[in-house]
């Protein structure tokens, strides 16, 4: 969610002239919230698909290596690694909610420029 908002917010500040050309041309501050949160969500979908393999490749790694541990020392014998489908679908959609929370930060600060701020800035 962090990296979204920050990513986010720099993407505002350099479409900033590109936000009031469409205003300028009618499009609305809804149009414009719209479209930097689904801007927010593909970016945390492409996130979530990823971590979710690289998590599962490691998983799979683990089990396949049955990793042995010192007993005496962690009081366990083999690093245990399971998937569990509902605490990983869970999981999933926290991330998406909370980044669909966060994406509205930046995503009502693009819908609050007004055209004549953002045509200032047009070289």
């Amino acid at each position: 969610s962090f990296v979204v908002v920050g990513s986010q917010t720099m993407v505002v500040h350099e479409k900033t002239p590109d936000i009031a050309i469409i205003k300028a041309m009618g499009g609305t501050s809804g149009l414009v919230r719209l479209v930097f949160t689904l801007q927010g969500l593909f970016v945390a979908v492409v996130g979530l698909i990823a971590g979710l393999a690289i998590g599962l490749a490691f998983v799979a790694i683990i089990q396949a290596v049955d990793y042995e541990l010192e007993a005496s020392i962690y009081l366990i014998d083999h690093l245990p690694a399971t998937v569990d489908a509902p605490e990983l679908a869970l999981v999933a959609l926290g991330t998406l909610l909370c980044t669909l929370l966060t994406t509205q930060i930046s995503a009502g600060r693009a819908a609050a420029k007004t055209p004549v701020a953002g045509l200032r800035q047009i070289d």
